[in-house]
Formats: C-alpha cells, sequence, structure tokens
C-alpha cells in the first residue's frame, strides 16, 4: 500500500495531545458531513452505505421503475416484487489523507489552538478526497460506453451546438426525455452540464428570447440566466454545473468538458436498493478521522482522514449523454 499522502495547511495552529482526544470524535463528524458545493457528484451519484468493500452493483432495469396494482381480491395470490439485480463488480477505493500542520506555522499565533483547527484541516483534506471522487463520476457519466445507443448523442453539426444560436438545446432535451421515460416509465429530473455548456445556455438567444417574454421584459433589455431559470426552461427538478477543475496551476482543464448528462437520480435517497441512474457506494462507517497525532519528524501535527468509496452506475436506462454540446 502506498503511504499516505499529507497535505500542508499553513493557517493551522497546535494542538495538545489532551485536546486531540476530545476532537477526534468531532472531526469525523465534519468529514461525514463535508459536501462541497460546487462538486456536482453527490446529484447524479448519491452516497448509499455498504457493508463490504467489495461485491456486485445492484444494477435496474425498466422492471424497477415500473407502478405495480397492490390490490388484492380475496383468494387471490400476492404480487411478488424484486427491486434490481446483481450486475458488475464493484470494489471501493481507499482514500488516505493527512492534513499536516507545520509548528513552525503555530509559533506566531495569537489564539489558543482550538476544535476550528482540525475542523479546516479536515474540511480542506475532504475536499481533495470530494474531488477525485467528482473526476472518477465525470469519467463514468461522460463515457460514451456506458449507454445504449438509443441513449446517446455527439452533436457533430455546428448548427446543433449549444453556443449557437441556431440551435435548439430545449428540443434536443425533450427528445433525451422521452427516451429516459421510454426505457424506465419516469421522467428524468437532472440535467447536469459542464461550465463551458453553462456559459453558452446563458447566452443563447432562444433561452433569453424565452426569458424576456416569459418575464415579460421589453425587446432592449436582457435577461439574467439562473439554474432555477434554466431548470425551469428544461422542465427539470434541478440543473446543475460542473465547475470543478484539474490539473496544474496555469493548466487547468475543466473536469465535466462539453457534456450534459440528463439523468433520473434518487436524490436524497439513501437506500441502495431504490432504482437510480448512479450511486457512490461507500462503506458503512466512513468518513473517518483517526487520532491526530504530532510527527517529531517533521514537526507537525498530523490530521488524519480515510474514506472508502466508488461511484457507480446502477441504470444506465436512467440516462442520456450528449456530447460535444460547444464548440
Amino acid at each position: 500500500m502506498n503511504d499516505r499522502t499529507r497535505v500542508d495547511f499553513a493557517d493551522q495552529a497546535q494542538m495538545t495531545p489532551a485536546q486531540t482526544r476530545v476532537v477526534d470524535l468531532i472531526l469525523t463528524n465534519v468529514s461525514r458531513d463535508y459536501m462541497n458545493a460546487e462538486h456536482i457528484w453527490p446529484s447524479l451519484f448519491p452516497i448509499v452505505m455498504v457493508a463490504q468493500r467489495g461485491g456486485k452493483i445492484i444494477e435496474f432495469s425498466a422492471d424497477d421503475f415500473r407502478k405495480y396494482d397492490s390490490i388484492r381480491a380475496p383468494g387471490a395470490g400476492r404480487q411478488r416484487i424484486l427491486f434490481g439485480h446483481d450486475g458488475q463488480p464493484y470494489v471501493c477505493v481507499q482514500r488516505a489523507l493527512d492534513g499536516q500542520v507545520p509548528i513552525e506555522q503555530m509559533e506566531e499565533a495569537l489564539a489558543v489552538p482550538g476544535i476550528n483547527y482540525g475542523t479546516r484541516a479536515t474540511e480542506k483534506t475532504m475536499n481533495i478526497v470530494s474531488l477525485q471522487i467528482e473526476q472518477e463520476a465525470a469519467t463514468l457519466a461522460t463515457d460514451t460506453d456506458n449507454y445504449s445507443a438509443s441513449n446517446k448523442m455527439a452533436l457533430a453539426k455546428a448548427t446543433d451546438r449549444w453556443d449557437n444560436d441556431a440551435s435548439e438545446p430545449a428540443k434536443l432535451v425533450e427528445n433525451g426525455k422521452d427516451q429516459i421515460r421510454q426505457g424506465i416509465g419516469m421522467l428524468p429530473n437532472v440535467l447536469a452540464i459542464g461550465y463551458s455548456v453553462f456559459k453558452a445556455l446563458k447566452n443563447h438567444k432562444g433561452i433569453l428570447d424565452r426569458l424576456r417574454y416569459v418575464e415579460g421584459l421589453s425587446e432592449g433589455r436582457t435577461p439574467s440566466v439562473n439554474l432555477a431559470k434554466l431548470a425551469s426552461y428544461f422542465d427539470v427538478d434541478q440543473v446543475i454545473v460542473g465547475a470543478a477543475m484539474t490539473g496544474e496551476a496555469g493548466d487547468f482543464d475543466d473536469i465535466w468538458g462539453k457534456n450534459a448528462v440528463l439523468a433520473y437520480s434518487a436524490v436524497g435517497s439513501a437506500m441502495q436498493g431504490t432504482p437510480s441512474f448512479g450511486y457512490t457506494y461507500r462503506v458503512r462507517g466512513y468518513p473517518v478521522s483517526a487520532p491526530t497525532w504530532f510527527d517529531r519528524t517533521c514537526d507537525s501535527w498530523i490530521y488524519p482522514v480515510t474514506t472508502e468509496d466508488t461511484p457507480v452506475i446502477a441504470g444506465n436506462a436512467a440516462g442520456y449523454l450528449y456530447s460535444a454540446v460547444v464548440t
């Protein structure tokens, strides 16, 4: 196993060994509750807890989304419903990071060290973990091989791309809705878009004209465009923007690229038996913050954080991929 990566936080202050015993449980709760608002993977791949680090993905078909008649006549047989079936194997990935707080940065600190320092270290460490999951989720959701031929579309024509005013984004999304509805019997509720796609939609003439009409604005006035208005325009519960980037300073790339993903997602569900486009399987009891300790080899306080999880596609019929959405 590789050595744990250490993340250096220069703005932390010293904590005594006695204090670390008090905050370990609190920091564990911080790591479990942490969510980065800029990361959209929880909306497409909601977290569910699993008992094992590996197993079979609970995959879903159209039968798992249909509605059943539960009315039973006297003496008649009972309907039996089996949700999901064993699919491809999954393995939860262990992500282990140490928040490192150099003692040199503590010497000028005026405040007495407290729980807030450990909280900030834990949150920053969890942000890096969340970014890794975001990358894995985006790779899954934007891979054309993960969709059937009927549930994906590459916008090859310039006039179809959403940075072209001649395009009709709402019409294309409606077509995707129909395909998902035919496949699972339910309408999608989430549209995930890359940041470059969001920028194009905010300036799309057709969208601006529609909003101007709905809001009763004069021809010379430009309406503002936000996610709530886009959700109303596309008639979905939620539009989310993948704005996270990865890479080296000066050479960052958008994680979600020039793509859009329309999906039915069981957002807020904590059960892997609920049909959904995807899930993030997380081992029960994680993330966990191990006891804070002082490393004399580098004169630093160490805040270890460990989690074990992996995003998976559970029902690809509940998703529709638009690729090359903008030029």
